[in-house]
């Protein structure tokens, strides 16, 4: 009988095994994602500026960022083949470069809307606090020049700047948007901390597209609740395109074929690869405070 018993024990042991895996393994698996959520760093879903953060990086210009010395030199190549209403859009995209009281600097994407005024995402000059800003540079034409910021709603991650700098008008087009419609976003590479090269991809709008449901857990939760916020402010919520834009790329445009801004880059959800865009009825609602038509 001795053996008998024993093999029943061992079966035992095995179910009681099998079952502790099977039961605890979703545990784990929470436990494990909450924990590398509480290791994320703040903005992790939010495009951030290409350097924010950083008081210097290996090879960048050493002067100070109070000296003003320190600027985005741009690349003015453009690929072909892509529709020309969408390359003259392109070519409206500029960096800005914010430096604050704090010594620390960020670069992040901006288009010119129309001659003398720039809109960007808010959160590239609130990185360090807005009213710490030093300096705001655009670059426009060959050169780097001084913005002021004329109107900000950090809630709709929009800031609408002035600078001296001659452009083209472009259309804001609040049509809806179609899923799988073919959509360009255009912005920067960089080689180096400030050395931008333009770039200009095809994607596609996935308008009923949402956060993953773990988002909140995984994503920095000050962009959790500016979430909840608009939502419960109803505020026309973020909308998604296809692929994950490159830090720096805040600020950037998404355009249709006939070269109209449908939004302006400002999330990532990096369990979708998706990339977040504010409508333009936000871009619309920040230029009528700053007193733009």
């Amino acid at each position: 009988m001795y053996p008998t018993q024993e093999s029943k024990v061992l079966k035992f042991m095995r179910v009681v095994a099998v079952s502790t895996v099977i039961l605890g393994a979703p545990l784990l698996i929470f436990a494990t994602l909450w924990y590398t959520a509480r290791q994320l760093p703040p903005d992790a879903y939010r495009l951030p500026p290409a350097d924010a953060g950083t008081d210097k990086a290996d090879g960048a210009d050493a002067a100070s960022p109070d000296s003003g010395t320190r600027t985005t030199l741009v690349d003015p190549s453009l690929p072909k083949e892509y529709p020309e209403p969408v390359l003259a859009a392109a070519r409206q995209t500029v960096p800005i470069l914010a430096t604050f009281k704090n010594g620390k600097v960020g670069t992040g994407t901006a288009f010119l809307y129309m001659s003398g005024i720039v809109i960007s995402a808010a959160h590239i000059v609130d990185s360090q606090g807005y009213r710490n800003l030093t300096r705001l540079l655009v670059w426009c034409g060959d050169e780097n020049t001084d913005a002021e910021i004329l109107a900000i709603d950090t809630l709709r991650d929009v800031v609408v700047l002035a600078a001296d700098c001659g452009a083209e008008d472009l259309k804001l087009d609040p049509a809806r948007l179609q899923d799988k419609e073919r959509l360009y976003v255009t912005g920067f590479n960089y080689d180096g901390l400030y050395t931008a090269r333009r770039y200009v991809k095809t994607t596609q709008a996935r308008p009923k597209a949402s956060f993953t449901p773990r988002a909140p857990e995984l994503m920095d939760p000050r962009i959790h609740r500016m979430l909840i916020e608009t939502a419960k402010r109803k505020i026309p919520r973020v909308q998604a395109v296809d692929g994950m834009l490159i830090p720096g790329n805040s600020g950037s445009p998404v355009l249709r074929p006939d070269g109209s801004i449908v939004g302006m880059a400002v999330l990532v959800d990096q369990l979708q690869a998706l990339t977040f865009m504010v409508p333009v009825a936000n871009i619309r609602h920040v230029l009528r405070e700053a007193g733009v038509k």
